[in-house]
């Protein structure tokens, strides 16, 4: 049952996460998504645990940007997106 499930997640385009929970590109991708659909509340969840895993994962920083400008929140938005400018930029110095 539980691989139809994940068949199921797959074949609507969205990567069965069951299979690995800890990597934060499958939960970037899936808020990649969600967000695709305009389901904000689903892409920001996907996109929090990404940054969770991975708190410097510009590109899920941006999805969450991206999340708080669909939903009018510009001030969020902003935020957001100086928090991936700056994970670039501390990355860059490494």
């Amino acid at each position: 049952m539980k691989d139809e499930k994940n068949l199921e997640k797959t074949s609507m385009g969205e990567p069965p996460v069951e299979h690995n929970p800890e990597d934060p590109t499958t939960w970037h991708q899936l808020g990649l998504d969600h967000l695709q659909r305009e389901e904000y509340i689903e892409a920001e969840k996907a996109f929090n645990k990404a940054v969770q895993l991975h708190p410097e994962y510009v590109d899920a920083l941006m999805g969450l940007a991206k999340v708080y400008e669909g939903l009018g929140d510009a001030v969020r938005a902003l935020h957001y997106r100086r928090k991936a400018h700056k994970a670039t930029f501390d990355n860059d110095k490494k």
